[in-house]
């Protein structure tokens, strides 16, 4: 199913001035857009009426309804967790229920995965990461967690890969970055700077670059040729990155699958390095 919102945010830069604003009005209010007629869209957004059906059709669609249509099946996958999970935010008096309230946040986040994910993205995701020649991880702040993680494995899978945290100080290592190389970029509400910058730069070198990210709103969505999207809903002070761990987890899981032949020779060499070493206890 095609995503009307990471061809969005990727053509961004390729729309009149005209579209864009269509583009932003779209991206702002995702919800308004599901029974919005084009004379309303168009005066909502400020433009003309021909304006919206140009948009549509120079994002590849026959026209305003198959937009329109796309963007209903693509929020409607996410409506349907979004609803059950206000169903259960009784959070309850005991200690029991407020563990179990918590908990099913989480478990609701990666459900999600099960009901939203694209799997034409989740493919071409995997399939960029086995024919790069160098991928760059790129993840900061509360994110530099689950892309440490990704990083640690998928570099003892591939041994082509670099953790990049922070502009200022590891910028550099994204120097030589190319047309053949991946930069995977992680964020989420609040985004941070320095990953956008990265990934940005990493887009103007002419990568491959992916998102895994919470929103189609996303800044990282822009400059992503992939995206991946995970809920991060919490009640606490913090995000929950649990739907996060569990897509890293997938990709990690496909990207061993496919490379399992090479693997088993490589696995065996780091064995024996960690033996030699004495490594574990």
């Amino acid at each position: 199913m095609r995503d009307p919102y990471l061809e969005i945010g990727s053509q961004m830069n390729s729309l009149s001035k005209s579209q864009k604003k269509v583009a932003q009005y779209i991206l702002d209010n995702p919800n308004n857009i599901l029974f919005q007629t084009v004379e309303k869209l168009a005066k909502e957004a400020g433009v003309s009426d021909a304006t919206v059906v140009r948009f549509a059709n120079a994002l590849g669609y026959k026209g305003y309804p198959d937009l329109q249509y796309h963007i209903q099946n693509r929020l409607q996958r996410k409506l349907k967790t979004t609803e059950r999970l206000k169903n259960d935010q009784t959070l309850g008096n005991t200690l029991e229920e407020q563990i179990k309230y918590y908990i099913m946040q989480d478990v609701h986040n990666v459900q999600s995965i099960i009901e939203d994910i694209d799997t034409y993205q989740f493919e071409k995701v995997i399939q960029a990461i086995l024919g790069a020649e160098n991928i760059y991880i790129i993840s900061s702040r509360s994110a530099g967690s689950p892309g440490m993680f990704l990083n640690y494995y998928l570099d003892i899978l591939l041994g082509n890969v670099t953790h990049v945290k922070v502009l200022e100080v590891d910028g550099e290592k994204m120097l030589n970055i190319n047309q053949n190389d991946v930069a995977f970029a992680i964020s989420s509400a609040r985004y941070t700077r320095s990953t956008i910058e990265l990934f940005r730069y990493a887009k103007e070198r002419k990568a491959c670059t992916i998102a895994l990210t919470d929103n189609f709103s996303s800044p990282l969505v822009h400059h992503a040729d992939f995206a991946l999207y995970t809920k991060s809903d919490s009640s606490s002070f913090f995000d929950s990155f649990a739907a996060s761990m569990s897509m890293i987890n997938l990709i990690l899981a496909f990207v061993g699958k496919y490379k399992e032949a090479e693997n088993t020779e490589r696995l065996e060499e780091l064995e024996a390095l960690w033996a030699s070493l004495n490594i574990f206890y």
